[in-house]
């Protein structure tokens, strides 16, 4: 997805930021700490943008385990069960992560 793409480069820009301003150790209330503490700002807020971007899309997956156990090659039907309940097990638990970070689950 062109939108998820776009948000991990600005995500990372800014976490690069953040790691090469800490290089530098700014004074604070220097124009390279307000600097930092921007960066800082936006790396976490693009994170959890695309966290929720994120909800809904194992249903895709999920839905296509079915045909993934019709492939003849038992070796190719494995591997892409096992890739398509990995993939949906990892957005499960961060779906779980990002309940317990809004504190909706304990």
């Amino acid at each position: 997805e062109g939108r998820d793409k776009l948000a991990r480069f600005f995500q990372y820009s800014a976490r690069a930021i953040v790691g090469m301003s800490t290089l530098v150790a700014p004074t604070a209330g220097s124009s390279l700490s307000r600097v930092e503490g921007h960066a800082r700002t936006a790396m976490v807020q693009l994170a959890g943008a695309r966290r929720t971007h994120r909800w809904c899309k194992e249903l895709p997956v999920l839905q296509s385990i079915p045909k993934c156990l019709a492939i003849r090659d038992p070796v190719d039907r494995v591997l892409d069960f096992l890739q398509k309940t990995s993939l949906a097990t990892f957005m499960i638990v961060d779906h779980i992560g990002h309940l317990k970070q809004w504190k909706i689950l304990p």
